[in-house]
């Protein structure tokens, strides 16, 4: 299993306080003024999850110099800011717009990534190994105003549930039944594939199931394997090793 890594979320938002007093944006404030509101708001009967937010470093600096708890992945929030615009020109800010989800699939939890219109052609982004949604973090801000994007984490990957193999095989037809279901529970109907890597055989799975939901595939250094090729390449590989005339004719 791989770690997820939560430690970058604070080192971002850690890394960009200096940058916002660099530019003039809030007047400096020490983490001694940080840490000594939230115990006073506390006594005050301030909410615990907004305290335990506050200490918990998700925080940024308002454009005013007052401090904001925020979720990185809450666009709403970040555009309450007035960092829009300037999420345009910069990755890190944009990556903080995507919106970021959460829904239940067979009693597992699927984090997602999404972005864009309902109303826009949807891509669903499906990931490679050993990546996760977060491989089209800023894919997703640069497509959103013409598409609707949708990047779930497989099983075992990204902020997704991470069973043991005990309570869940990590095969292709597994994980491709959850994105499946994933995509009949967003109620994705008409959608292209972006595939990349395992998320070749993940998609293709897909469209073997439903030929008639896919409408485009989208395919960057996708995998592929021989169990799914059968026989109708056999043909091929005897001419690409013996190129008889006898052998080309069994081509056509």
């Amino acid at each position: 299993m791989w770690a997820k890594p939560k430690f970058l979320k604070h080192m971002i938002l850690l890394a960009f306080i200096p940058l916002v007093l660099s530019i003039g944006m809030a007047p400096a404030m020490s983490f001694g003024n940080i840490f000594g509101s939230p115990k006073k708001q506390m006594d005050d009967g301030v909410p615990n999850e907004d305290v335990l937010c506050r200490v918990g470093f998700d925080l940024m600096l308002r454009p005013t110099g007052t401090v904001a708890c925020v979720k990185p992945t809450s666009a709403d929030i970040l555009i309450g800011l007035g960092w829009e615009t300037l999420a345009e020109d910069s990755p890190m800010l944009a990556e903080l717009m995507v919106e970021e989800k959460t829904i239940e699939i067979d009693g597992l939890t699927v984090s997602y990534k999404e972005g864009g219109s309902t109303d826009s052609p949807t891509i669903l982004l499906l990931h490679g190994f050993p990546t996760s949604s977060h491989m089209f973090r800023n894919l997703i801000p640069a497509l959103e105003d013409e598409f609707h994007l949708v990047a779930p984490d497989y099983i075992g990957y990204g902020k997704s549930s991470m069973p043991s193999v005990d309570e869940f095989e990590y095969t292709f037809d597994n994980q491709a039944d959850i994105v499946d279901k994933f995509t009949e529970e967003l109620g994705l109907t008409e959608y292209s594939i972006y595939v990349m890597d395992y998320g070749a055989p993940v998609g293709f799975r897909l469209f073997d199931e439903h030929p008639e939901r896919i409408q485009a595939i989208i395919v960057q250094n996708g995998n592929a394997y021989e169990e799914g090729l059968e026989t109708f390449w056999d043909d091929w590989k005897t001419w690409w090793n013996d190129k008889t005339p006898e052998n080309e004719k069994k081509l056509h």
